[in-house]
């Protein structure tokens, strides 16, 4: 996941994104443990190492950026949860749940949601083990799933909220959630003259990604190798 993630914030760099001005300091491992009581189980390898390198992002609509650069939300236009902020949206969707009781069902699934056909992720409003690691401004989010439909994949990339009436899996893990948008070039948009919009989502059985080529010795700073570095410097 280390050399994936910076492989994502090269290209992402490439694009014209000033990805410093957009990391955070990395997690605890308090922290860590906090969000798997939480949830009740344990986090997936990718999401973890994730937040051992940056726990969230920086408010990426406030965030100014070097001349000639632009702000961005680091998964299209679904900013990166802290530890903190995924954790408020678990406990929300869990009160929802909780105070809806048997009802649960009847008030927010039947005749509203389904599953795309083939993707095996439950037909659910939210079910305990959805984790949010990254949300819109419309309460929409992407999440691991870690209570999966059989035939599914502990840890694959779902995405729930109130403008997403089809539950669908986008990739089976977060690093392969990662390289297959590295696949495809990005198109985007930008707002505002500073804010970089581009679409996350794609076919979730595109091929592995190629990573970003890292420049030769002469600049050993600024590829994958310069971004690993910092991580661990």
């Amino acid at each position: 996941m280390t050399e994936i993630f910076a492989a994502w914030m090269l290209w992402l760099s490439q694009a014209g994104v000033d990805v410093d001005r957009h990391m955070m300091p990395p997690a605890t491992e308090t922290e860590l443990a906090l969000l798997e009581e939480l949830v009740g189980k344990e986090l997936p390898g990718d999401l973890r190492a994730l937040y051992l390198m940056s726990n969230g992002q920086a408010d990426w609509t406030k965030v100014q950026p070097a001349a000639g650069k632009y702000s961005v939300a680091f998964f299209g236009s679904y900013e990166f949860l802290s530890i903190s902020a995924a954790m408020d949206e678990y406990k929300i969707w869990q009160q929802i749940r909780d105070e809806a009781g048997v009802s649960f069902h009847a008030d927010f699934n039947e005749g509203i949601i389904t599953s795309r056909h083939g993707d095996p992720v439950a037909p659910e409003y939210w079910q305990p083990g959805w984790l949010p690691f990254a949300r819109d401004g419309g309460g929409n989010y992407y999440a691991v799933d870690l209570s999966p439909m059989p035939g599914g994949t502990y840890g694959q990339i779902i995405i729930a909220g109130p403008d997403e009436d089809e539950r669908r899996v986008l990739a089976g893990s977060l690093s392969e959630f990662f390289s297959a948008r590295m696949q495809v070039p990005m198109q985007s948009d930008i707002d505002e003259g500073r804010i970089l919009l581009f679409e996350m989502e794609i076919d979730a059985q595109a091929p592995a990604a190629q990573m970003p080529a890292s420049p030769g010795p002469a600049n050993p700073s600024s590829g994958i190798a310069g971004w690993l570095k910092r991580f661990f410097s």
